[in-house]
């Protein structure tokens, strides 16, 4: 009887045990699935990116110190995908290595060369660029000092907001009496015999796009119409503090003042395309 206890309890043993390494088995196989597919799909994000940076680099010439800055993000990025715990941070990486790369500007048609870049609050330029061509030139959203103001009357406002001038607004400039209508003081050399001036005026919207990257991506002339392309990248908004920050928020809207000299050309008008990315 005692013999028999013991096989039975020896038989218990055994059984368990296969059972336990089966089950360690089975865990390890599946942990190891888990890797092997997360391993597949880092090599395919990764792919991703570089053919993304390939396609980008046969459209767009970029100078050296911004190529430096490609060639940098895409290794970062590499790197990031690689180090990652799981699909999700994998994402992470290939979309914010993306988002950086869309920020850098590349180099125009036309020799095109940015004379001001500015951002307009409340219709002051502030020495860089005359009120009242601002005040042409104003874009839906913008808000602009009321000029009628009046601190006795409870109901006058001392700003006010555009709520019915388009989304953007493009001039182009080829008299030196033009110029002067921009810059109130160092007008910029221009040879209008061979360049002409481009100012571009959009309305950038936070609460559309949560960001404030943005360039011109692209011109392209078809007949007598020059084509701006106009490129946005969403970026999270500063909320954080860090320095030089001051946790800093940023207006739900405003507008970018792109001022451009390039070679002339005969186009009479300027069509604006902006591209949200």
């Amino acid at each position: 009887m005692r013999i028999k206890r013991i096989s039975v309890f020896v038989f218990t043993m055994i059984v368990g045990s296969v059972v336990l390494l089966s089950l360690f088995a089975c865990e390890a196989k599946t942990n190891n699935t888990e890797e092997d597919g997360l391993e597949e799909y880092k090599e395919n994000k990764t792919n991703e990116l570089q053919k993304y940076v390939n396609e980008l680099l046969l459209e767009y010439k970029y100078d050296e110190q911004s190529g430096l800055y490609i060639d940098e993000t895409v290794a970062n990025g590499k790197k990031r995908i690689k180090d990652s715990a799981d699909m999700s941070a994998v994402d992470n990486a290939l979309s914010e290595t993306q988002n950086r790369i869309q920020r850098v500007q590349p180099i125009l048609d036309y020799n095109a060369k940015t004379l001001l870049s500015y951002i307009n609050g409340i219709g002051k330029g502030y020495g860089e660029i005359r009120d009242s061509y601002l005040a042409q030139n104003r874009t839906i959203g913008v808000k602009y000092v009321n000029e009628d103001y009046d601190p006795s009357n409870p109901r006058s406002k001392q700003v006010l907001e555009d709520t019915t001038s388009p989304e953007w607004r493009a001039n182009i400039i080829t008299e030196r009496a033009q110029l002067e209508e921009v810059f109130p003081d160092k007008i910029p050399e221009v040879d209008f015999e061979n360049e002409m001036i481009l100012t571009v005026f959009f309305t950038v919207n936070y609460k559309r796009i949560a960001s404030y990257g943005y360039h011109i991506q692209k011109l392209e002339q078809e007949g007598e119409i020059l084509k701006v392309h106009v490129q946005l990248t969403r970026e999270v908004v500063q909320k954080e503090n860090k320095p030089g920050y001051d946790n800093w928020a940023p207006p739900p809207i405003w507008q970018a003042v792109q001022i451009l000299k390039m070679d002339k050309t005969n186009v009479t008008r300027v069509e604006i395309y902006l591209m949200y990315k």
